[in-house]
């Protein structure tokens, strides 16, 4: 029989009900990596948070990015008990993010294709 692993983070016990400093994310960003690491499910629980704002999601979710894309990253976080307001203030950092990283991919991509055609021409 198939058991899944997880983790469970209730954000306001861990920080309260106000997410939104860049320090706030960053207490739960090491158990964030560490369950995508493992390949484990993040849950995280909303009940009575009432604020989120960008710094805080920043420092949560932000550095997910160096290490995975955005398709593994939302496969392996669970959001609870979160309002659709939230939930589209994270969707949209989300989308935010990945619209940069990739990005980022392709202007690498640019300049590693111009950086090797100039080789040629010498």
């Amino acid at each position: 029989m198939w058991q899944e692993f997880f983790m469970q983070i209730i954000l306001f016990e861990r920080i309260g009900k106000r997410c939104v400093s860049l320090e706030d994310g960053l207490n739960i960003y090491p158990d964030l990596l560490s369950s995508l690491k493992k390949k484990e499910i993040a849950h995280i629980n909303f009940k009575s948070v009432e604020k989120v704002y960008t710094p805080f999601l920043n420092g949560a979710f932000g550095g997910l990015f160096k290490y995975y894309d955005k398709e593994y990253i939302l496969g392996h976080l669970s959001f609870f008990k979160i309002s659709a307001e939230h939930l589209e203030k994270i969707n949209e950092f989300i989308d935010d993010i990945d619209l940069q990283d990739t990005d980022r991919k392709f202007r690498e991509t640019l300049k590693e294709f111009y950086d090797e055609d100039s080789l040629s021409d010498l």
